[in-house]
């Protein structure tokens, strides 16, 4: 992951992780949204867990995303809702961005 995203996704997940007292983790159908991200995500993000890290210039893997420091579900849903360059401009319906958030909170090492 390149040093920009890395650090955009630290902060984030650390304005989130302050915000997010009582905010529920599990907010969607995590089944439903590997099924999202098989289809809609896999071109660019590896959804294999045992993937820890990615050639440089490749998007981070989502266990990466998941184990940012700080990463909660609100860190997410504000990344989704934001704008990046280097990442499509893509708009996931809302039960479909809480499942794939599910999803990849699945991947947070415990």
């Amino acid at each position: 992951m390149n040093r920009p995203v890395a650090l955009c996704l630290a902060a984030i997940a650390l304005v989130g992780a302050s915000s997010a007292s009582g905010y529920a983790e599990n907010l969607g159908d995590s089944g439903k949204g590997q099924i999202y991200a098989e289809r809609n995500c896999s071109v660019c993000h590896a959804l294999d867990p045992a993937v820890r890290l990615v050639p440089e210039g490749r998007p981070a893997s989502f266990r990466m995303i998941a184990n940012v420091p700080g990463m909660t579900a609100i860190a997410l849903e504000v990344w989704f809702r934001t704008p990046h360059p280097t990442m499509p401009n893509i708009v996931i319906p809302g039960d479909e961005r809480n499942n794939l958030i599910a999803y990849i909170l699945t991947f947070k090492d415990r």
